[in-house]
């Protein structure tokens, strides 16, 4: 059974989820051992339209961990879920998901019809992708690379005002996901 958290900040003009997860697709459902989340149901629950999300910050491209970045439409086609957003990612993240190695290709191709390169495919057009080891992706919000289990993952750095967190995605497993200082 697998383990994911995502994170939700907002303000006046922005709406940023990081990790959008597995998403809700069978194959999702069956490879989490999970029931039936769904994460528009979890942000509609908390006031927040899909279309009202601003950026998506994928910490890598695995999966687990951007598979809830489409959705399937009643026509059977995959859209992506948030059609506003801006999705950024890692360029060596993007690499290695688009050309995985015998040792992670399991984390990419979850079956023929969960995988990322179907995933990024999907979002392609709304896919940014940063370069270095500290981006500043939005005011106040930094991808720092990391390079933990697979190339390009990066952890979310954001010091905006009196709020300061640290989000580690999956480089550190915890409740929670990320690591609160001031």
């Amino acid at each position: 059974r697998l383990f994911h958290q995502s994170m939700l900040m907002r303000d006046e003009s922005t709406v940023i989820l990081v990790d959008p997860g597995l998403g809700s697709s069978e194959e999702a459902m069956e490879l989490a051992g999970a029931g039936s989340y769904k994460m528009s149901i979890a942000l509609r629950q908390n006031g927040i339209p899909t279309k009202s999300v601003t950026h998506v910050l994928l910490t890598n491209l695995q999966f687990p961990t951007i598979g809830g970045s489409v959705v399937l439409d009643r026509d059977g086609e995959w859209l992506p879920r948030f059609p506003k957003a801006v999705y950024i990612a890692h360029h060596s993240s993007f690499t290695e998901a688009m050309q995985p190695s015998l040792r992670t290709r399991h984390l990419y191709c979850a079956s023929e019809t969960s995988n990322t390169p179907q995933v990024i495919k999907v979002i392609k057009n709304q896919l940014q992708l940063v370069e270095g080891d500290d981006n500043n992706v939005i005011p106040g919000v930094n991808l720092i690379r990391t390079d933990g289990y697979c190339d390009g993952q990066q952890i979310v750095r954001i010091d905006r005002g009196a709020t300061r967190v640290i989000y580690t995605g999956d480089l550190i497993l915890d409740a929670v996901g990320n690591v609160h200082f001031s």
